[in-house]
Protein backbone atom coordinates (compact mmCIF):
# COMPACT_ATOMS: atom_id res chain seq x y z
CA UNK A 1 0.00 0.00 0.00
CA UNK A 2 1.31 3.45 -0.93
CA UNK A 3 0.12 6.45 1.07
CA UNK A 4 0.35 10.17 0.29
CA UNK A 5 2.53 11.54 3.11
CA UNK A 6 0.76 14.91 3.07
CA UNK A 7 -2.86 13.75 3.10
CA UNK A 8 -2.70 10.20 4.44
CA UNK A 9 -4.76 9.01 1.46
CA UNK A 10 -4.02 5.64 -0.12
CA UNK A 11 -2.75 6.29 -3.66
CA UNK A 12 -1.94 2.77 -4.79
CA UNK A 13 -0.77 -0.72 -4.08
CA UNK A 14 2.21 -2.77 -5.18
CA UNK A 15 0.99 -6.38 -5.56
CA UNK A 16 2.83 -9.66 -4.95
CA UNK A 17 5.06 -8.49 -2.11
CA UNK A 18 4.48 -11.38 0.31
CA UNK A 19 6.06 -10.57 3.66
CA UNK A 20 7.45 -7.21 2.55
CA UNK A 21 10.07 -5.98 5.02
CA UNK A 22 11.72 -2.93 3.50
CA UNK A 23 11.94 -0.70 0.44
CA UNK A 24 14.79 0.93 -1.50
CA UNK A 25 14.24 3.83 -3.91
CA UNK A 26 16.39 4.54 -6.95
CA UNK A 27 14.95 7.86 -8.05
CA UNK A 28 17.34 8.50 -10.96
CA UNK A 29 16.10 5.24 -12.57
CA UNK A 30 12.47 5.79 -11.47
CA UNK A 31 12.44 2.41 -9.71
CA UNK A 32 11.66 1.04 -6.29
CA UNK A 33 12.57 -2.33 -4.78
CA UNK A 34 10.82 -4.23 -1.98
CA UNK A 35 12.29 -7.12 0.01
CA UNK A 36 9.65 -9.84 0.27
CA UNK A 37 10.53 -12.09 3.21
CA UNK A 38 7.95 -14.84 2.73
CA UNK A 39 8.50 -15.10 -1.03
CA UNK A 40 12.32 -14.75 -0.94
CA UNK A 41 12.08 -12.25 -3.77
CA UNK A 42 12.65 -8.60 -4.55
CA UNK A 43 9.89 -6.77 -6.41
CA UNK A 44 10.99 -4.04 -8.82
CA UNK A 45 8.35 -1.38 -9.51
CA UNK A 46 7.94 1.91 -11.36
CA UNK A 47 7.95 4.84 -8.92
CA UNK A 48 5.39 6.86 -10.88
CA UNK A 49 2.87 4.19 -11.92
CA UNK A 50 3.61 1.61 -9.16
CA UNK A 51 3.49 -1.04 -11.90
CA UNK A 52 5.52 -4.16 -11.12
CA UNK A 53 8.43 -4.40 -13.55
CA UNK A 54 10.06 -7.62 -12.35
CA UNK A 55 10.31 -10.20 -9.57
CA UNK A 56 13.87 -11.26 -8.70
CA UNK A 57 14.71 -14.40 -6.70
CA UNK A 58 17.17 -13.71 -3.88
CA UNK A 59 18.36 -15.54 -0.76
CA UNK A 60 15.98 -16.83 1.90
CA UNK A 61 13.86 -14.34 3.87
CA UNK A 62 15.21 -10.97 2.66
CA UNK A 63 14.85 -8.27 5.31
CA UNK A 64 16.74 -5.00 4.81
CA UNK A 65 17.26 -3.63 1.31
CA UNK A 66 19.36 -0.62 0.28
CA UNK A 67 20.62 1.10 -2.85
CA UNK A 68 24.34 1.85 -3.11
CA UNK A 69 24.93 4.67 -5.64
CA UNK A 70 28.68 3.98 -5.91
CA UNK A 71 28.14 0.52 -7.41
CA UNK A 72 24.65 1.23 -8.78
CA UNK A 73 23.47 -1.92 -7.03
CA UNK A 74 20.58 -2.80 -4.77
CA UNK A 75 21.45 -5.12 -1.88
CA UNK A 76 18.96 -7.40 -0.15
CA UNK A 77 20.05 -8.86 3.18
CA UNK A 78 18.72 -12.38 3.55
CA UNK A 79 18.20 -13.47 7.16
CA UNK A 80 17.55 -17.19 6.68
CA UNK A 81 20.40 -17.80 4.21
CA UNK A 82 22.95 -15.54 5.97
CA UNK A 83 23.92 -13.68 2.81
CA UNK A 84 23.38 -10.57 0.73
CA UNK A 85 22.18 -10.51 -2.86
CA UNK A 86 23.52 -7.73 -5.12
CA UNK A 87 21.21 -6.62 -7.93
CA UNK A 88 22.37 -4.47 -10.86
CA UNK A 89 19.89 -1.57 -10.78
CA UNK A 90 20.33 -0.87 -14.51
CA UNK A 91 19.43 -4.40 -15.67
CA UNK A 92 17.60 -5.77 -12.61
CA UNK A 93 19.68 -8.94 -12.71
CA UNK A 94 21.57 -10.59 -9.86
CA UNK A 95 25.21 -9.46 -9.91
CA UNK A 96 26.27 -11.85 -7.14
CA UNK A 97 25.76 -13.17 -3.64
CA UNK A 98 27.95 -12.37 -0.65
CA UNK A 99 28.12 -15.00 2.14
CA UNK A 100 28.01 -13.18 5.50
CA UNK A 101 28.55 -15.97 8.06
CA UNK A 102 25.84 -14.45 10.23
CA UNK A 103 22.21 -13.28 10.20
CA UNK A 104 22.01 -9.85 8.56
CA UNK A 105 19.71 -7.17 9.91
CA UNK A 106 19.69 -3.55 8.74
CA UNK A 107 22.39 -2.00 6.54
CA UNK A 108 23.79 1.38 5.46
CA UNK A 109 26.05 2.58 2.64
CA UNK A 110 28.70 5.28 2.79
CA UNK A 111 27.91 5.94 -0.90
CA UNK A 112 31.61 5.44 -1.72
CA UNK A 113 31.66 1.67 -2.24
CA UNK A 114 31.29 0.42 1.33
CA UNK A 115 28.19 -1.19 2.81
CA UNK A 116 27.86 -1.86 6.54
CA UNK A 117 25.46 -4.52 7.83
CA UNK A 118 24.63 -5.68 11.35
CA UNK A 119 25.10 -9.41 11.97
CA UNK A 120 22.56 -10.01 14.70
CA UNK A 121 23.61 -13.50 15.82
CA UNK A 122 27.33 -12.63 15.82
CA UNK A 123 27.03 -9.25 17.63
CA UNK A 124 29.14 -7.75 14.87
CA UNK A 125 29.10 -5.45 11.84
CA UNK A 126 30.38 -6.57 8.45
CA UNK A 127 31.92 -4.07 6.03
CA UNK A 128 31.33 -5.02 2.39
CA UNK A 129 32.96 -3.85 -0.83
CA UNK A 130 29.93 -3.02 -2.99
CA UNK A 131 31.88 -3.24 -6.25
CA UNK A 132 33.91 -6.42 -5.67
CA UNK A 133 31.09 -8.08 -3.66
CA UNK A 134 33.39 -9.19 -0.85
CA UNK A 135 33.52 -8.88 2.91
CA UNK A 136 36.32 -6.43 3.78
CA UNK A 137 36.11 -6.62 7.57
CA UNK A 138 34.03 -7.88 10.46
CA UNK A 139 33.98 -5.76 13.59
CA UNK A 140 32.81 -6.96 17.02
CA UNK A 141 30.32 -4.72 18.80
CA UNK A 142 31.13 -5.75 22.38
CA UNK A 143 29.69 -4.80 24.78
CA UNK A 144 26.69 -4.52 22.41
CA UNK A 145 24.70 -7.68 21.71
CA UNK A 146 22.34 -8.70 18.90
CA UNK A 147 22.34 -5.51 16.79
CA UNK A 148 19.35 -4.77 14.59
CA UNK A 149 18.97 -1.06 13.78
CA UNK A 150 21.86 0.78 12.17
CA UNK A 151 22.49 4.41 11.18
CA UNK A 152 25.45 6.17 9.59
CA UNK A 153 26.91 9.66 9.95
CA UNK A 154 28.81 9.72 6.64
CA UNK A 155 30.50 13.06 7.29
CA UNK A 156 32.04 12.04 10.62
CA UNK A 157 32.46 8.35 9.71
CA UNK A 158 30.43 7.10 12.65
CA UNK A 159 28.19 4.03 12.58
CA UNK A 160 25.47 3.63 15.20
CA UNK A 161 24.47 0.02 15.93
CA UNK A 162 21.32 -0.33 18.05
CA UNK A 163 21.60 -3.49 20.14
CA UNK A 164 19.04 -5.60 22.01
CA UNK A 165 20.89 -5.28 25.34
CA UNK A 166 19.85 -1.61 25.57
CA UNK A 167 23.06 -0.19 24.13
CA UNK A 168 23.84 1.81 21.02
CA UNK A 169 27.41 1.12 19.99
CA UNK A 170 29.18 3.88 18.03
CA UNK A 171 32.07 2.74 15.84
CA UNK A 172 34.58 4.47 13.59
CA UNK A 173 34.06 3.31 10.00
CA UNK A 174 37.74 3.82 9.16
CA UNK A 175 38.94 1.06 11.49
CA UNK A 176 35.90 -0.54 13.16
CA UNK A 177 36.94 0.49 16.65
CA UNK A 178 34.26 1.20 19.25
CA UNK A 179 34.22 4.94 20.00
CA UNK A 180 31.57 4.87 22.73
CA UNK A 181 28.33 3.28 23.85
CA UNK A 182 25.07 5.01 24.74
CA UNK A 183 22.19 3.56 26.77
CA UNK A 184 18.92 3.12 24.85
CA UNK A 185 15.51 1.58 25.52
CA UNK A 186 14.44 -2.02 25.06
CA UNK A 187 12.90 -3.56 21.95
CA UNK A 188 14.93 -1.59 19.41
CA UNK A 189 14.52 -2.68 15.78
CA UNK A 190 15.57 0.38 13.83
CA UNK A 191 17.73 3.50 13.88
CA UNK A 192 18.11 6.64 11.80
CA UNK A 193 20.50 9.53 11.37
Amino acid sequence: MVVNADTGAVVGDIPDTAGVHDIALVEDLNKGYTSNGRASTVTVFDLKTLKVLKQISVGKNPDAIIYDPASKRVFSFNGASNDATAIDAQTDTVAGTIPLDGKPEFAETDENGHVFVNLEDKSAVAELDSRKLTVLARWPLAPGEEPSGIALDRRHKRLFAACSNKLMVVINTDDGKVVTTVPIGSGVDGAGF
